[in-house]
């Protein structure tokens, strides 16, 4: 009985993994899953994350991480900007 059991977690498993494998494919307009798609799947799927934080995957690679102080500042000259359209300009201004 348990064997049936197992056989079924692991088949849920796999088909989990390569739909979201497949998602990934289909996000990048790609046609075929490459390690490194089923790598970004599994990493950014919160439950499978979990169950495996401690997995190599070959050819995999790593995600994407930039550190924010790297990243450019948002200046508050940008934040406060006029509407660049004419027409918004004059239905921000007759609201008041």
């Amino acid at each position: 009985m348990s064997n049936v059991y197992l056989a079924a977690v692991l088949e849920y498993l796999a088909a989990e993994v390569l739909e979201l494998s497949g998602n990934v494919v289909r996000d990048n307009k790609k046609n075929n899953i490459i390690p490194r798609y089923v790598l970004l799947a599994v990493r950014n799927d919160e439950e499978l994350g979990k169950l495996l934080v401690g997995v190599t995957i070959a050819l995999g690679g790593v995600l994407p991480n930039i550190n924010l102080v790297l990243l450019p500042k948002k200046t508050e000259k940008a934040a406060g900007k006029e509407p660049k359209s004419p027409s918004k300009a004059i239905k921000s201004t007759n609201k008041g």
